[in-house]
């Protein structure tokens, strides 16, 4: 949470103490990082994947293979990664986007910063991903949070103090120095074995994740297509600026993407393990209970998005963006269908049938380019976050057809599964439409933060009984009495 209100703390303090475009070129030069970061395929999730199934299978040498190759390769593609982007900068690239001259050299050396600091701290992922593999996802989210909370209000004061943008990004990104150290603590204590060592870095190993992770480096590419290609339109044909009312617009919606994937986070190693004790049967209980409860998250998230985006915008950024605020509403309903699958992609991940699947976000992702830059010029920002959506849209029905019957998914009970998941939001979302005028008119933190507390526990508990099995709701009540409730009394 502290987290969550530090990144979004930072956007206005940066562009009042400097100014949107400011702003802008610090969205921008992550958004060419991104790019740049395809070179990593997708030996991140096949480490996180083969740390879980070897550590099912008694871990040992081929624990530590795995977390060495990976840093290993990570380390060297960094390097490349980092020669690249200067040279980028060098040849003019920045050129491609509207970025006003007295900015101009401040944008370049914000990419020559980035470029160094992908050296190191791109390397230094490999141990989260290894304490996720080992799902120990508590430990790896307290350290990634140490790290990012002292970054983030580092940056925060600097911007206060009048720093530039070019120290204010360096201070946002400096996380990887605290949070590195103490994942590697925790793995060491948790796995003893494994250990910086160069030998244990092998091109068979490399071998094995890139095996899986061949067709990951599609998805990768679907990824930038579909998300961080939006940034780039805009700064070729919209001032630079505007890439900070994106991300004023697109926050919302982003929280419930990030929301519902740490719930999905969990799903990879999860299903990596069962498949290694308990076989394909086992798996295909679970697929349609996850499909429910992963719905039942995604549609609440929803409704408290449409219904509340707009007066969290003004309260957050002032009144200037208020206009703005119908394209989250949208987007923030949309994620009813956008998110309807994504926990069982994880499946698919997890159980390595990734071919297909990446290969329809592939098509998808290549709507989007088009549609973008067609609709960019039409509507102005709203076109890049539509045509998103429309793509992304568009990849459900082609995943019911040609990925489900790889897991033997049956279709008539995911989506029975899917809509009792989602039911209950939609009857609180509809039973709300009467208010939809004074929750939009709300102009005071401690009025949105009542009403929104009020609406949300209406929400979950209407959720929680139209779509939460009986024994879990029982179990989650027993967890919450025990932890929170007692200690108090």
């Amino acid at each position: 949470m502290l987290t969550a209100g530090l990144r979004m703390a930072i956007i206005p303090v940066i562009v009042s103490e400097t100014s949107s475009e400011a702003y802008g070129i610090i969205v921008l030069a992550s958004t060419i990082m991104g790019y740049f970061g395809i070179m990593k395929s997708g030996v991140p999730t096949g480490t996180v994947k083969y740390v879980a199934e070897y550590e099912e299978e008694g871990g040992g040498r081929a624990v530590s293979k795995v977390v060495n190759t990976s840093l290993a390769f990570h380390l060297v593609v960094g390097m490349i990664m980092a020669i690249a982007v200067v040279a980028f900068t060098e040849a003019g690239g920045l050129g491609l986007f509207q970025i006003s001259s007295a900015n101009r050299p401040r944008a370049a050396n914000v990419l020559y910063i980035a470029a160094g600091i992908a050296v190191v701290k791109w390397p230094a992922l490999t141990f989260g991903q290894a304490l996720d593999g080992l799902q120990r996802y508590a430990e790896n989210n307290l350290c990634k949070g140490v790290g990012r909370v002292s970054a983030l209000g580092g940056a925060i004061g600097v911007a206060l103090f009048g720093a530039p943008i070019e120290l204010i990004f360096l201070v946002q990104n400096s996380d990887f120095l605290l949070n590195t150290p103490l994942q590697y603590q925790w793995l060491r204590r948790l796995k003893p074995d494994v250990r910086f060592m160069p030998s244990d870095a092998t091109w068979d190993t490399l071998w094995t994740i890139g095996g899986y992770s061949v067709w990951m480096v599609l998805s990768k590419v679907a990824r930038l297509l579909l998300y961080q290609t939006d940034r780039i339109i805009i700064g070729v044909f919209l001032p630079v600026s505007y890439l900070t009312v994106y991300k004023v617009v697109t926050i919302p919606f982003n929280y419930i993407k990030k929301i519902c994937g740490l719930f999905n986070s969990a799903v990879l190693p999860v299903v990596s393990s069962v498949e290694a004790s308990s076989g394909k049967e086992e798996l295909g209980r679970f697929i349609y209970l996850l499909g429910r409860y992963a719905n039942a998250l995604a549609a609440a998230l929803s409704v408290l998005g449409v219904f509340f985006s707009a007066p969290f915008i003004r309260l957050w950024m002032g009144p200037e963006y208020v206009e703005y605020a119908w394209i989250a509403q949208i987007a923030c309903g949309f994620q009813m269908v956008w998110q309807s699958n994504a926990a069982l992609v994880k499946v698919f991940f997890g159980s390595g049938l990734v071919r297909t699947l990446n290969l329809i976000a592939f098509v998808a992702a290549l709507v989007n380019v088009p549609l973008g830059i067609w609709w960019v010029q039409e509507i102005g920002v709203a076109g890049v976050v539509f045509s998103t959506v429309a793509a992304s849209v568009l990849s459900i029905p082609l995943q019911y057809v040609f990925a489900f019957p790889e897991l033997n998914v049956d279709r008539p009970s995911y989506v029975r599964a899917l809509a009792r998941g989602q039911w209950g939001s939609w009857a609180v979302g509809l039973a709300l439409i009467p208010l939809w005028k004074p929750i939009q008119a709300i102009d005071g933190w401690i009025e949105l933060l009542a009403s929104g507390s009020l609406v949300s526990m209406t929400l979950f508990g209407v959720v929680a009984f139209a779509a939460v099995e009986g024994r879990h709701r029982i179990g989650a009540w027993n967890f919450v009495r025990s932890s929170v409730v007692q200690p108090f009394l």
